[in-house]
């Protein structure tokens, strides 16, 4: 415990201080001037302006205001942040789909069966790089020799804000919610993808508050704004959100944060996807060819996003 008198205070990380710096501490409004550091404790002037010194609390909270230099003086040692590396496994995914050439030359009422079949296996190749973008989980095996990985999809990324709502969806909470996502990352507008039943709690409290623009398309999708105290709810209802789990959840996204990186050589050649003809063996009496993606997600600025569990009724 720290008295009224105590000059040398011990804080949890020393680096982020530097000599003339003011401490504020919110809770007494005292200031003080830090004259010297070392390691974590800094020694203080108390009383650093006209609010009185006080005892603080074990682990009181104080904020760094700033420098408060003398004139004439020389400029302030440095500091200098230093990045966190972060990283993300690229993934493989394969869509097949072909015909016999005896069904390729089959007139079908409904067209030829072989574009048929390519048209779906596109659908279906675009719904499983989504669900390994939202559901993925970073692993690396080797399996007959060649590794074998998965990537990191946005729900192993969101970690620190995250609501469980355990209950119905209140107007304060999901306010409280968008408080919390819009203080970090800058953006103005967010996108909320999310399941049916959350799009139905927020319609039924914020009805006033909802704007459709008709034939508006953001993302590839249908959105609907909210506009909330701290920023606008791009609202996007999203069909992968079912079960028990998923249903009640919802993704609020900085897509100024979130970039898709395809794998640049290869095959795939830097794009999403590519469509690879002719798979099949040479004596084969058929058509094959494929979907072939190899990519993974950059999620920058964690804090930026947050996760809405457990959204009831």
């Amino acid at each position: 415990t720290h008295t009224a008198a105590t000059a040398t205070l011990n804080v949890d990380n020393g680096s982020f201080w530097r000599v003339n710096d003011i401490v504020h501490v919110p809770r007494t409004g005292e200031n003080m001037r830090v004259t010297a550091i070392s390691s974590n404790a800094l020694t203080v002037t108390r009383s650093y302006g006209s609010n009185a010194a006080a005892a603080l609390n074990d682990d009181e909270g104080v904020w760094n205001l700033g420098p408060a230099q003398r004139e004439g003086d020389t400029s302030r040692s440095l500091i200098s942040t230093l990045e966190v590396e972060q990283s993300n496994r690229t993934q493989i995914i394969r869509t097949p789909f072909g015909t016999t050439n005896t069904q390729s030359a089959t007139d079908l009422y409904d067209g030829n069966d072989f574009d048929y079949q390519a048209k779906k296996a596109a659908i279906e190749h675009a719904v499983r790089i989504e669900r390994f973008l939202l559901f993925g989980q970073s692993n690396q095996t080797t399996v007959s020799s060649q590794p074998l990985r998965t990537l990191s999809g946005v729900l192993q990324f969101i970690q620190t804000n995250r609501l469980d709502v355990n209950g119905v969806l209140t107007e304060a909470e999901f306010d409280a919610f968008c408080e919390v996502a819009f203080r970090y990352g800058g953006a103005d507008q967010k996108l909320l993808i999310t399941s049916g039943r959350v799009v139905r709690a927020i319609n039924n409290f914020a009805k006033e508050k909802l704007e459709t623009v008709p034939g508006d398309e953001t993302y590839g999708v249908n959105i609907t704004r909210y506009r909330s105290p701290f920023g606008t709810v791009l609202l996007a209802y999203h069909r992968q959100f079912v079960g028990e789990t998923y249903s009640g959840m919802g993704l609020l996204l900085d897509m100024d944060r979130i970039v898709l990186r395809p794998l640049r050589g290869g095959k795939s050649a830097g794009a999403l996807a590519v469509r690879v003809t002719n798979i099949q063996a040479n004596d084969e009496d058929s058509r094959k060819d494929e979907y072939l993606t190899e990519l993974t997600l950059e999620f920058q600025n964690e804090k930026a996003h947050a996760m809405l569990t457990g959204v009831q009724g």
